[in-house]
């Protein structure tokens, strides 16, 4: 008895304990590229959820995340989310 009751607390607090994985995703960038405010340095970098990319004129970037890979064109600005971009251009 007291062994089944060992047991699911544990199946109830286990899950609790293991944490989330972070969206990531690897970003390559080449001309004047701002992640979050900051200028890249043409170097690749990982970026989490919630990064904000911006493309300048003349700029590029390519996002690779599993499953899907994304090209930033100039003047874009787009908000990583895991598997969803949230896209915006100047105007």
């Amino acid at each position: 008895m007291v062994r089944r009751a060992i047991c699911w607390i544990l199946v109830v607090l286990i899950p609790a304990w293991v944490p989330a994985e972070d969206a990531r995703a690897m970003l390559e960038s080449k001309g004047v590229v701002l992640v979050n405010g900051n200028q890249t340095v043409g170097l690749p970098s990982v970026i989490f959820s919630g990064a904000l990319i911006e493309t300048k004129d003349a700029s590029g970037a390519s996002i690779s995340a599993p499953g899907t890979s994304v090209i930033v064109l100039p003047g874009s600005l787009v908000e990583f989310q895991g598997q969803i971009f949230l896209w915006s251009t100047a105007a």
